[in-house]
């Protein structure tokens, strides 16, 4: 990471208490070679997929900024309100969902795979 720069990476630790502080985001040193297929956009949600395994954000305010590895980027279509989908997750159901779906002992994790396994 660096002080400056033109994309920030975006972390688990910047999600997890439910707004992001852009300010404390740092830059990536060496911007990824194919950087726009990664960049977040407005409306996208975030979802951690270890450690905060299940925190959400759906990005309202976005700066140049891709996501880093322990975070599944969701670009809901057309069909799809990304608020309402928001909401859902933070619903007793979805949090039973992914304790459901969650492995690991030392670092708990869930897989893109199991994510989209989710009912709504």
């Amino acid at each position: 990471m660096s002080e400056g720069g033109r994309i920030r990476l975006l972390r688990t630790t910047d999600i997890t208490s439910g707004e992001i502080d852009w300010s404390t985001v740092p830059f990536c040193t060496d911007e990824p070679p194919d950087v726009d297929k990664y960049l977040l956009h407005e409306g996208d949600i975030v979802i951690s997929r270890a450690g905060s395994v299940g925190v959400s954000y759906l990005i309202t305010r976005v700066k140049p900024s891709v996501f880093a590895s322990y975070l599944i980027r969701f670009r809901p279509g057309p069909a799809v309100e990304g608020r309402y989908l928001a909401y859902f997750l933070k619903s007793r159901d979805y949090w039973q969902q992914i304790a459901d779906n969650t492995s690991g002992i030392a670092i708990p994790n869930v897989n893109a795979s199991k994510i989209s396994d989710i009912r709504l």
